[in-house]
């Protein structure tokens, strides 16, 4: 043996100039004959010394750690530092955005596989307001009750309601703001609704049934108090209210014949 390269470990070499130990290695095992962040016959290449999280390269280059979990996207990239992935750790994930603040290995934020099968569920990868794998996206933070997104980018828990068999408050938006819908993105008229800036998942005027007037205030009568009921009127909108002789008073925008 001779003396070689400084980058090896052991400062010998052989007859043909690589470092002492280099021979017979797969390209998994950890470049062993070269010090830290140093690979090659010679040792004479670097990986990463900031972002390969063990400080330490493969006989192929990649940090060490690599080969172990390249096949599983879902696996966390612990073979990098916090927020990059790659066989390199060349890439970045979402640090801002991220929960774990760390990647998976396919470069999602780490804990997105877990959920991404169910639309339903939380997305706990992300931080508060944001969905997608790579937490890329936005729902509401202003008008999602919890807010927190579902992992289709709903607001959460709008699945749960949705599912009611009876109709349920739309209890997924925030209370006050007449809101409805997947993304609470729909304003419900409640004027007329007995109960005030709140209404179904629907959008109607809570305690809605067909032939009630008890959803609304007075005699005006629909899904979201909308129709004006006069005395006169044959059809029995008001089927709980018979022998009230009140009669709505139908607003100026109204185009009711």
């Amino acid at each position: 043996q001779y003396h070689c390269s400084s980058n090896c470990n052991t400062g010998l070499c052989s007859q043909d100039g690589g470092c002492s130990g280099y021979a017979g290695h797969a390209d998994s095992d950890q470049a062993s004959h070269c010090k830290t962040n140093h690979y090659g016959h010679n040792c004479q290449y670097t990986c990463s010394s900031t972002l390969c999280s063990a400080k330490k390269c493969a006989i192929d280059g990649s940090c060490y750690g690599y080969h172990a979990i390249k096949d599983d996207d879902a696996a966390q990239a612990s073979h990098c530092a916090d927020g990059s992935y790659g066989d390199r750790c060349q890439y970045t994930c979402s640090l801002t955005n991220c929960s774990a603040k760390k990647c998976a290995v396919d470069g999602s934020c780490y804990g997105y596989h877990a959920v991404k099968d169910s639309d339903s569920a939380q997305a706990s990868h992300c931080a508060d307001g944001r969905y997608g794998d790579r937490c890329q996206y936005t729902c509401s933070l202003t008008n999602c009750s919890a807010q927190k997104c579902a992992v289709d980018g709903s607001c959460f828990l709008y699945h749960w309601y949705k599912s009611a068999v009876a109709p349920r408050p739309a209890g997924q938006c925030t209370d006050g703001k007449s809101r409805y819908g997947n993304r609470c993105q729909y304003t419900c008229g409640t004027k007329n609704c007995a109960v005030k800036n709140k209404c179904t998942f629907s959008g109607d005027c809570l305690g809605y049934r067909k032939g009630s007037c008890a959803q609304c205030v007075g005699l005006w009568h629909g899904s979201n108090c909308q129709y004006a009921h006069s005395a006169d009127d044959e059809d029995d909108h008001c089927n709980d209210r018979k022998g009230d002789e009140r009669v709505a008073q139908k607003p100026d925008e109204c185009e009711c014949e």
